[in-house]
């Protein structure tokens, strides 16, 4: 294994640090080898392109694939402090995405990748800056290709990223680790949250059971108002894979659309019959009362006196019930597969006392709604961890102590 790289300080004369060119910073290295069949479950840890968009983050402290010592001895050896660019990608806004490894095994690099080795920064700054928006957009701007993009040496030298002293550097990456530590953790609740609601669901909703009624006992299709509007108005419409409703403005007088809209209330169940073997089904919401939908979106209410509204509102989030809504689905591949309402209707589910669901819909919707707290934490979260990164990435917001001890 090669000598760990050294870091250097500090960069330039200056206090207020300066752009540089990934070409003037150190030596590019090309990875080699390693196709997804020459993975094992243990053995030399290696980094393949695809893994740097769909496993790691900024930095790698522990890799988690592995191939045979006779695969790694035909491919790159990485070093502690190698900054790793995936230089193959779907798109040009992806493409370079750049971790640094400061894992302390002997591990490998694969094909479709770039290492910048001896560039004598802090390598977790590196990462950051390398995937700053001010970053990527210099990366798709050089990125090549259609169907896929790629990103090559000669363009990846061309890089520029703002580099004050090292002493700065590490600073600004320890802020940074923080916040994404903190990202990662609610992350983490969030989907163990997620998780106990599944099994929950899973264990207290059932669709076959002692107590068997048909749908059409329980959803009452609505005679649906008619509307004719006379310009803009809100419609309605229901996302695939059971992600709820959406909202969006239309206008058929603008479109020179003849076609027949009609008014949703709120509390009903609606689905779109075009994606219904998606599982594209849900509640309306009070949001949702006064929009308007087109005959592919048909509303039922629901029987209050069998059927609790927010047991039914879990109910239609299981895989059973999507199952159930596909069966509904004539149709194959490459066939329409619009829902046959009729038919839903005949389905029969297991329909337990209204006390039970309400003590079921009581306990999943305690644990929904921190999903969703947590997913909007999560998400206030980011936007500021991204927001304090571009600051400091970019020399806008400054370290103090960084230039003190500087």
């Amino acid at each position: 294994m090669h000598e760990k790289a050294e870091l250097h300080e500090p960069l330039g004369p200056t206090t207020q640090g300066q752009r540089r060119s990934l070409g003037t910073l150190g030596q590019f290295l090309k990875g080699k080898g390693i196709a997804k069949s020459d993975l094992t479950s243990n053995g030399v840890p290696c980094l393949r392109y695809a893994e740097i968009y769909t496993m790691y983050g900024d930095v790698i402290h522990e890799l988690r694939s592995f191939v045979s010592h006779a695969v790694a001895s035909k491919a790159l050896y990485l070093e502690r402090g190698d900054i790793v660019f995936a230089t193959s990608g779907e798109t040009n806004a992806e493409i370079g995405k750049a971790v640094a490894y400061l894992g302390n095994d002997k591990a490998v690099a694969g094909g479709d990748t770039v290492v910048l080795r001896g560039h004598g920064q802090d390598p977790s700054f590196l990462a950051y800056a390398l995937n700053s928006e001010d970053a990527v957009r210099q990366k798709s701007r050089l990125g090549k290709g259609h169907s896929i993009a790629h990103i090559h040496v000669p363009e990846l030298t061309r890089v520029e990223i703002w580099l004050p002293r090292v002493v700065e550097q590490r600073r600004i990456a320890g802020i940074l680790s923080t916040w994404d530590a903190a990202v990662e953790a609610t992350r983490r609740t969030r989907d163990l949250v997620a998780l106990q609601y599944r099994a929950i669901a899973a264990k207290k909703i059932h669709l076959r059971g002692p107590n068997m009624r048909p749908l059409k006992d329980l959803l009452i299709p609505d005679r649906m108002q008619t509307v004719d509007p006379n310009g803009p108005f809100r419609a309605l419409g229901v996302r695939s894979h059971g992600k709820g409703t959406f909202q969006r403005e239309d206008d058929l007088t603008a479109n020179g659309s003849t076609k027949t809209v009609y008014r949703v209330e709120a509390d009903r169940f609606i689905v779109n019959i075009v994606f219904a073997w998606e599982g594209a089904a849900a509640i309306t919401s009070q949001d949702d009362a006064g929009c308007l939908v087109s005959h592919r979106f048909p509303t039922f209410t629901i029987n209050r006196e069998a059927l609790s509204l927010e047991y039914f509102r879990h109910l239609i989030r299981t895989e059973p019930f999507r199952q159930l809504l596909a069966l509904a689905s004539p149709g194959g591949a490459g066939r329409n597969k619009t829902l046959n309402r009729n038919d839903l209707l005949k389905f029969e589910i297991h329909v337990p006392p209204l006390p039970e669901q309400t003590a079921v819909a009581t306990a999943l919707g305690t644990l929904d709604r921190r999903i969703t707290l947590l997913d909007e934490y999560l998400q206030r979260l980011t936007i500021q961890r991204d927001a304090l990164a571009t600051e400091l990435l970019t020399g806008r917001l400054r370290v103090p102590q960084a230039e003190a001890a500087s």
